[in-house]
């Protein structure tokens, strides 16, 4: 059943990481969202539906997303940087639980193989616990080459994925690897910072 939930989840951040035309950061240390000093975003998003709010910059457009399940897609387009927001029905299979390092291990590994398997090559991939909203949620970041007819880029992939009342959330964030600065790592702290359940 572990390995069930293990597949599942790899495969859906593959297909989220997949339906995305950028990608989503690594982050080199493990993120705790916390207050930033100075926080103040100008926009606030808020869906009913899913009920969940987050603030966003005043310089980032809302844009449709491309997949289905993409609720929400926020784009900074001086710096090839996005944001979106995946929610999914949970049909039972993920939990609102830390996992084991073991779980992580197998966690890694089959999000490796899925990432190979779609010719997303990871040249880096970690995976640990976290929050979202004080629940707890799995942290994938990776990097990866993003190739667009004659043209390669490399790009920093970061998703934070926590369940609640029967949904996945999935948060992505991606930006070109020459943008993955302190700047950066602050707006996926401002952002996971104001992300909040209704």
């Amino acid at each position: 059943m572990k390995i069930k939930i293990l597949i599942l989840l790899s495969q859906l951040f593959l297909l989220l990481s997949c339906n995305e035309h950028q990608s989503n950061p690594v982050p080199e240390t493990k993120i705790v969202p916390t207050k930033p000093k100075g926080y103040s975003y100008g926009k606030l998003y808020r869906d009913n539906e899913n009920k969940f709010r987050i603030q966003y910059p005043n310089n980032w457009e809302l844009v449709k997303g491309e997949a289905s399940h993409t609720v929400v897609k926020f784009i900074n387009r001086d710096s090839s940087m996005s944001l979106s927001i995946n929610v999914m029905y949970n049909d039972g299979l993920a939990a609102d639980k830390q996992l084991s390092q073991t779980e992580l291990e197998d966690y890694k590994s089959h999000m490796r193989s899925s990432l190979i398997a779609a010719n997303k090559s990871p040249l880096s991939l970690t995976a640990d616990n976290g929050f979202l909203d004080n629940h707890n949620a799995i942290i994938v970041a990776y990097k990866s080459i993003f190739r667009q007819v004659d043209v390669e880029y490399p790009f920093q992939f970061y998703q934070i994925q926590g369940v609640r009342d029967g949904k996945i959330y999935t948060i992505s964030l991606s930006v070109i690897d020459k943008y993955y600065t302190a700047s950066f790592k602050n707006y996926i702290n401002n952002f996971l910072y104001s992300f909040r359940f209704d």
